[in-house]
């Protein structure tokens, strides 16, 4: 078995995190190899100890301070200063197999929708490292017809810019 990178995507709010920290206990508990990777530079807590963590290289909170940005700037400027570190991370990854699980940004539209969040997937892939996406729906954007065929949309467009399996 070689390296699987799972990306867990989705909106603001929907469990990336709650799924990324749940998934990796059941795997360690079952003895499936699993590493964690934490890419959002702007989450102040999280509830798991990542075996990789960005914000060891960029914190949002710290961007937003130093160059007088509100929040959404500091993790589009956080999120395109990820890229020049992660070869430092995926370096760090031990497993020679298993599962690495991939904790991404609350504000989806900064990792899916910039060049950013491409170049991070290529990396991945230039590593060889195999890519599957779980793709998040938040329960509140399931409740009504429109919330959810938006949702669909979302994760259409999270499908069409990266071309992974995909869940």
């Amino acid at each position: 078995m070689k390296k699987l990178a799972i990306f867990i995507v989705g909106p603001a709010g929907s469990g990336k995190t709650t799924l990324t920290a749940s998934l990796s206990d059941f795997l360690k508990a079952n003895d499936v190899p699993v590493e964690t990777i934490n890419l959002d530079p702007a989450a102040e807590k999280i509830p798991y100890l990542p075996d990789l963590d960005v914000r060891e290289y960029v914190f949002a909170p710290k961007i937003m301070h130093a160059h007088r940005l509100g929040p959404n700037g500091a993790i589009v400027v956080a999120t395109d200063l990820m890229v020049e570190h992660l070869p430092k991370l995926i370096e760090r990854i031990s497993l020679d197999e298993g599962l690495i699980l991939i904790d991404t940004p609350g504000q989806m539209e900064v990792f899916v929708f910039r060049k950013s969040g491409e170049a991070i997937y290529q990396q991945f892939r230039d590593a060889d490292i195999h890519i599957l996406t779980i793709f998040v729906v938040d329960t509140i954007l399931a409740s009504s017809p429109s919330l959810f065929v938006s949702s669909l949309f979302l994760s259409a467009s999270t499908y069409y810019r990266y071309l992974t399996p995909f869940i």
